[in-house]
Parts: C-alpha cells; sequence; structure tokens
C-alpha cells in the first residue's frame, strides 16, 4: 500500500490537479470532472488492493509457522476481477512437505476456491442486476470498469444453493389466523436439459414450465402514506415467499418449508385457523395435508370465471343464471346446482359448449367446500396470487418473450423470491462457500509477533507518505479562487 500511495501522491494528484482546474475553467463540464475524478481514484483502488495481496503474500513467505510445514515452490502473476475491476498480482505456491500437497496459501488464507476468477463482492453485482433484468446486464454490472460474459452470469446462477430455513428467529409471534396464497407461472422452455431436447408428445409441444409460488401473510393493511387517500393502496402485513420449481414429489418439500417457516415463526398454540387459497389445482389442496389447522379457499376468480363459463350463451337471460347458480352455493345445495346446470346444457346449441358447462360444472363442484366456506367464514381475505406471480415470476421470467431451461427456472425462481424476502446478495453469495478443506499445518499462518512487527514499520511509513501528500497538494487554492471568481463575474 506505501508504493500505492507514494505513486499516487507523485503522479495521481497531478492528474486530479489537472481535473479539477479544468473543471474550474470549464464548470459547465461538470460530467467530464466526476469521470475524471472516478478514474483516477478507482485506479489508486486497484493500486492498493494489489499491492495489500502482495503484501500479504510476502508475509506468508516470511511467517516463521509457514517454514515449519511449507515450502516455496515458484511465484505466479494472476489475475482477479473485484467490483473496482480487474486486479492483477503476483502469488506464491507452496508445497507442504508431509502430503507434497500444492497450494497457493494466500487463497486459503483469502478463502477464495482454487482457480478463483472473481471476488464475491463481483458476484453479488451480478446477481443484483440479474435478478431483475438480465444475464447481459449483469455481467456488464460485475465492476465498474470491467465485465464478464451472459454465459458466466448464467452459469453462477445455475450453481446456486439457497439457505434453508433453520432455528427460530427471535420471539414467535402470537396470531389466530394467517393466510396463504399459491399459484404457479407459465414460463417458455428453450430446452429442458440441453438444447433441443423438446419433443412432441399427443401431437404437441409441451415447452413449458411452472414454477410454483406460495405465499404466507398475517393481514391486509392499508399503506401508511396513502390512510388519506380517498382510495388507500393496501399491502400484506408480514408476507413471506416460498417458491421453485418443485416438480413431482418436490411438491412435498414445498409445503414442508411452508409448515417448518410457520412452526418456527409463529405461536402455533395461538393459531386458531390458516386459510389455503388458490385456484383448485391439487399440489395447492395438498397444502392442507402439511398445514395444521388449514382449510382450502377458491378463489373468486377462478369461481366467477367458470361461472361465466357456463353462463355466457343465455343473452339476456345470463344474470338470472348467474344468480341461480350462486343462490345454490349460498344455500348450499348440490342438487339444485346439479338442476341448473342440466338446463343449462339444454340451451347449449354446439356439442363444444356443452362440453365447457360440463367441465365448469365439474371444477366447481370439485371445490365445492372451498366456495361454500366463505358463507360461514368472514376473516377470509382475497386472493392477490395473479398479481404476485406477475411481479414476483413474470416481470422476470415470463412476460417477454424469453426462453428458460428447467435448471435456470428453478434456480431463477428461487433467487426471485430470496430478493423479494429482502435476502441480500452478498450474504447468498457467502453462503455458497463449502467448508474449505483444512491444509495440514495450515492452522496459524502467521505468527503474532511477526505481525506486529510489519504492521508497525508499515504504519511509520503510511504516516510519512500521507502527511508528505497533504503539503504538496499542486494545485493553489489562489488559482482555484480566481477561476471560480472568473465564472461568478459571468453571471
Amino acid at each position: 500500500m506505501i508504493k500505492s500511495i507514494q505513486q499516487f501522491g507523485e503522479i495521481g494528484i497531478n492528474i486530479l490537479g489537472k481535473v479539477i482546474e479544468k473543471f474550474l475553467e470549464e464548470p459547465e463540464n461538470h460530467a467530464n470532472f466526476i469521470y475524471g475524478v472516478t478514474e483516477s481514484v478507482t485506479k489508486l483502488g486497484l493500486s492498493i488492493i494489489a499491492e495489500t495481496l502482495e503484501e500479504m503474500d510476502k508475509e506468508l513467505c516470511l511467517s516463521s509457522k509457514r517454514k515449519q510445514n511449507w515450502s516455496i515452490v515458484k511465484r505466479d502473476e494472476t489475475t482477479l476481477l473485484t467490483s473496482l475491476g480487474n486486479v492483477t498480482y503476483k502469488k506464491t505456491l507452496f508445497i507442504q512437505k508431509q502430503t507434497r500437497e500444492r497450494v497457493y496459501l494466500l487463497d486459503k488464507v483469502m478463502e477464495l476456491k482454487s482457480h478463483a476468477r472473481m471476488t464475491e463482492d463481483v458476484e453479488a453485482r451480478i446477481l443484483e442486476e440479474a435478478v431483475e433484468s438480465s444475464y447481459r446486464k449483469g455481467g456488464k454490472n460485475a465492476s465498474i470498469t470491467d465485465g464478464v460474459s451472459k454465459q458466466t452470469v448464467k452459469n453462477k446462477i445455475h450453481q446456486l444453493e439457497f439457505p434453508k430455513i433453520e432455528g427460530k428467529i427471535g420471539e414467535k409471534k402470537k396470531v389466530k389466523i394467517l393466510h396463504i396464497n399459491a399459484d404457479e407461472d407459465h414460463v417458455s422452455a428453450q430446452f429442458y436439459e440441453k438444447k433441443g431436447d423438446i419433443q412432441k408428445k399427443e401431437g404437441r409441444k409441451y415447452n413449458t414450465f411452472m414454477p410454483k409460488m406460495v405465499y404466507l401473510y398475517e393481514d391486509v393493511v392499508p399503506e401508511t402514506d396513502s390512510v388519506k387517500v380517498s382510495k388507500p393502496r393496501y399491502r400484506l402485513k408480514n408476507v413471506h415467499y416460498f417458491g421453485g420449481m418443485y416438480e413431482g414429489k418436490g411438491n412435498a418439500s414445498l409445503w414442508e418449508e411452508v409448515e417448518l417457516y410457520i412452526e418456527e415463526h409463529y405461536d402455533v398454540s395461538c393459531l386458531e385457523k390458516v386459510y389455503l387459497c388458490g385456484d383448485g389445482a391439487n399440489w395447492i389442496k395438498s397444502g392442507c395435508e402439511y398445514i395444521d389447522k388449514s382449510v382450502f379457499v377458491l378463489d373468486r376468480f377462478h369461481r366467477n370465471k367458470y361461472i361465466n363459463n357456463s353462463v355466457s350463451h343465455m343473452l339476456d337471460s345470463k344474470g338470472d343464471a348467474w344468480d341461480q347458480i350462486t343462490d345454490c352455493f349460498s344455500y348450499e345445495d348440490k342438487k339444485e346446482f346439479n338442476k341448473v346446470y342440466r338446463e343449462l346444457k339444454e340451451y347449449a346449441d354446439t356439442e363444444t359448449k356443452q362440453k365447457s358447462i360440463e367441465e365448469a360444472r365439474k371444477y366447481l363442484l370439485s371445490n365445492w367446500d372451498g366456495i361454500v366456506i366463505y358463507n360461514t367464514e368472514q376473516a377470509i381475505k382475497g386472493c392477490s396470487a395473479e398479481g404476485h406471480v406477475s411481479h414476483v415470476y413474470a416481470s422476470r421470467m415470463s412476460s417477454r418473450p424469453l426462453g428458460w431451461s428447467r435448471k435456470g427456472t428453478d434456480r431463477m425462481s428461487r433467487l426471485r423470491i430470496y430478493y423479494y424476502n429482502g435476502g441480500k446478495m452478498l450474504d447468498l453469495v457467502r453462503n455458497q462457500k463449502q467448508e474449505l478443506q483444512k491444509v495440514a499445518g495450515g492452522e496459524e499462518l502467521y505468527s503474532c509477533s511477526d505481525i506486529l512487527q510489519s504492521e508497525r514499520k508499515k504504519r511509520k511509513e503510511t504516516e510519512r507518505y500521507v502527511e508528505n501528500m497533504t503539503y504538496r497538494l499542486p494545485y493553489p487554492e489562489i488559482k482555484k479562487k480566481m477561476n471560480l471568481q472568473e465564472h461568478i463575474w459571468r453571471l
């Protein structure tokens, strides 16, 4: 770091002085001024990082603890991408005296994987952009001065592993009612596992993935900044998302995660009921088998959709037919319900319409309990699953003509869920670090006395150069004031 500061004092400050001078002469070009300062400071930062890493490597070479177990093999030059840009530095390859294992001890100290080409701050920047826009923009956002390819971004996302919900988080909340909504998105498949593997089945392509989403909340409350408005906006209180592909038997894993979250965050003894609302899909209804005290509720959107399909051919009598069906739900009369549908099919003039009416009848009967529950349960909230799927999933994966693989769909779904749960990308990147293999004799690579002695020496030299820089600012204050006064006079 000493050399970097010294070089900046000798060269960098002169460059900054010229940038400042140019700005004071032409203050309207403030963008060029900011670009110039950013470039100079970035170069200083990259230089400090490179020199600091080389100093750490030098300390490893001088360490008395290291000498007991490791021998020097050679020094290599390497490049590491950081959020500032590419840093080129030299590091030493060591060999273990007993096992003959070859390791760059600097990588072990920094907990970098073998052949790592980027730091964790870069990976966090990539994920922060890719989760909202695209792989390409995620690559461009990797650092201030350099980027990575969209293929690299894709590979990083495909390798992501997401943390499990573990342990009690603070004091458990005491609520009487919880609400769970569930739905899925329809994402276009580019391929399943490899390009070209989408095959036709039964005369059509099954080229859609359906990532599932479940979210849990306590209540619907008005937003504080819109309470005084005539039509206030509302939000879900303490909402938490779950999601991913969860195909086949994975559906059980999804509901087990929801069940675990409830057990770890809520006092189950106080919980009276959990309303599980959705479109009636089997995977949604199966949640009642895992969530204690839960009951299924059919969302009104799908109920109304199938009623409308049933009466659309009735022309002027459409309203009356609609009321007849809803009255059957109000009085919970299945016999009358079936009678109404027989009459509706008699008025249908095509076979296709008759099939549509019969399909609606079967759908509504299969979800009968989820419909009539509204008669007695006043605490049920409306289902907003369609909107949440659109906001959380579709806005990134299916609202535009994009194609995805099975793994890409799963990882991006989980990444979006992690993001909307307030997860930090840097924490996610750090979570990817598996326990690095302990190197023999590597428990104490530094001697405390060596470090203290080295740091005292560095501090004295640093203080000397900083003091020197303080009194060597190359641009006189008087000249700055004169240039500024010149522009003031022109006003």
